[in-house]
């Protein structure tokens, strides 16, 4: 073979490498959303998409594994969402201080019943006695003419849900499509911060850090300058506070001075927990689609926001039909949440006790 000939050879070995490159970069990120050759493409489910979880991150991170999919079906572009609530409050050097609406917090920030069976404050196993001594003593205390018209869509959501988990051919397929949407969304918010709380932080500090994982592109600067604070997570490669307050303030703030990208807030401690939980729900794009000019849609700023607005807007509509009433997604947490946060504070105490430690907070 001729010199000429061996060039040519060359030249076609490497583009065969770089389009076999392309493509398997594509492969990886195929788009926005988080999938794996092995999962292949979202599941349909009576018009939900839904992305398969690809596998739960290790207690490195959070302690909690975080979810990888999550509902797109209803999801706005960030460029459709209002986010002036969540707009940089100052900024000195490259550290910037950002929060949430704190009217929306304060009103549809806290955890509540995000089921049917937590509605009526039963378990997954509850037969139809259990059932039937939870509804009576729920409108023992919710009835509207006891409480008055604020318990209206709280009572319809749980005739609903009395009629759906009482019926023999409803609960198996609520059952089904709530066990789907867990294994997809995974848990419900639970008011709890996934990171630690560290040492070096005084007592009354009311900051916390938080990584916009969608925006950080794994350059690991603030890991090596304030590692008792960040850490990597191992499925994306991003960084994330594992501790709050692990290392002392100027060395997180040189971490945070030192990120490329400005990915890094301070934010408020009472609302780190919902941008914890949003963080794992968003979706993700690989570095290397980054790297080629791709943006992510989500942020978990503007995220956070649409999720309390649905939590103080969404509500269920009961005249819609009967197979559509046992479709448990986003939409009808939302609405529990709305009607059930429109309950006085006293009646939610007594009946849901579990959710008192975070009434006041």
């Amino acid at each position: 073979m001729d010199s000429a000939s061996r060039g040519r050879l060359s030249g076609l070995i490497i583009l065969f490498c770089a389009v076999g490159g392309a493509l398997y970069l594509f492969s990886r990120t195929e788009g926005y959303y988080p999938r794996s050759r092995v999962l292949g493409r979202p599941i349909r489910i009576r018009g939900d998409t839904r992305l398969p979880i690809l596998r739960r991150v290790g207690k490195r991170s959070y302690g909690v594994g975080w979810r990888a999919g999550a509902d797109v079906s209803n999801m706005q572009t960030e460029s459709s969402r209002t986010s002036e609530s969540t707009d940089i409050v100052w900024k000195k050097s490259t550290s910037q201080y950002r929060e949430l609406n704190a009217d929306d917090v304060a009103a549809a920030g806290k955890p509540t019943p995000s089921d049917f069976y937590e509605l009526l404050n039963v378990n997954d196993s509850a037969n139809k006695t259990s059932l039937k001594k939870a509804y009576r003593q729920i409108f023992k205390y919710c009835h509207p003419d006891k409480i008055g018209k604020e318990a209206n869509d709280f009572c319809e959501l749980v005739n609903v849900a009395y009629g759906v988990l009482c019926d023999e051919e409803q609960r198996p397929m609520y059952d089904q499509e709530l066990q789907i949407f867990k294994e997809t969304e995974g848990d419900s918010f639970d008011g709890k911060p996934k990171s630690g709380w560290g040492d070096c932080a005084n007592v009354t500090e009311q900051r916390a850090v938080f990584v916009d994982e969608l925006t950080c592109i794994g350059c690991r600067m603030c890991n090596n300058l304030a590692g008792e604070t960040f850490g990597m997570e191992d499925l994306w490669g991003r960084a994330r506070v594992h501790t709050q307050w692990g290392d002392k303030e100027e060395d997180i703030a040189a971490a945070i001075d030192s990120c490329p990208v400005d990915c890094i807030y301070w934010v408020q401690r009472k609302q780190l927990p919902l941008l914890e939980y949003i963080m794992g729900v968003c979706n993700r794009i690989s570095v290397a689609a980054m790297m080629t000019g791709m943006k992510a849609r989500d942020s978990p700023f503007s995220r956070a926001e649409e999720y309390l607005r649905e939590r103080r807007t969404v509500r269920f509509d009961s005249s819609l039909n009967r197979d559509t009433n046992i479709i448990h997604n986003t939409k009808l947490q939302a609405a529990i949440a709305r009607a059930w946060l429109q309950l006085p504070d006293n009646v939610r105490s007594n009946l849901w006790p579990q959710y008192n430690a975070f009434n006041d907070s």
